[in-house]
């Protein structure tokens, strides 16, 4: 009689474990962490770009974007919605910027098609050859081609995006 107990409870333990085993472990709907950060980018006054970013968002991309202004290059890695900056200058004795350059992008509405958007926004400044130039620069480019344009002041300005392999 015991015997046939502990065997029922045996049977009874390993049916309800196979049972639950055979249960397939669904998601849970918990929500993905996010990490906002509210991003602006500006020339002078005039607002050129504005977005909450999730920074933590694993669905963004990164793309490589070059970036010529006249004789200047500059190779970068960007990701979608985000603006960022890069910036070089020397100073004179008094603190005051002589010779020097910024670079503010950000690289938009990316599209399955391979379409996109650079907006772009650089100072160069040169005093001993007399240049002093803040110029803004919208770009709807394709993936992978080059984006040239010239300013209203003459600059030279070219843009390639890239996909950076997932």
């Amino acid at each position: 009689m015991r015997m046939t107990k502990i065997a029922s409870l045996l049977i009874s333990t390993m049916v309800s474990s196979s049972a639950l085993a055979a249960v397939p472990d669904t998601p849970k709907n918990m929500p993905g962490l996010r990490l906002m950060e509210h991003q602006k980018m500006m020339m002078g006054d005039k607002v050129i770009y504005e977005a909450d970013v999730n920074l933590a968002d694993p669905s963004r991309k990164q793309y490589g974007l070059e970036i010529g202004v006249d004789d200047k290059k500059w190779q970068v890695l960007c990701t979608d919605g985000s603006a960022d900056a890069m910036l070089d200058g020397t100073r004179d004795g008094y603190g005051n910027l002589t010779n020097g350059w910024m670079v503010s992008y950000v690289v938009t509405d990316v599209t399955a098609a391979g379409s996109a958007r650079v907006e772009l926004i650089y100072t160069i400044r040169d005093l001993a050859r007399g240049v002093n130039k803040t110029e803004h620069v919208h770009a709807d480019l394709k993936i992978g081609d080059r984006f040239t344009t010239t300013t209203a002041s003459g600059t030279k300005v070219w843009l390639i995006v890239s996909r950076q392999p997932d």
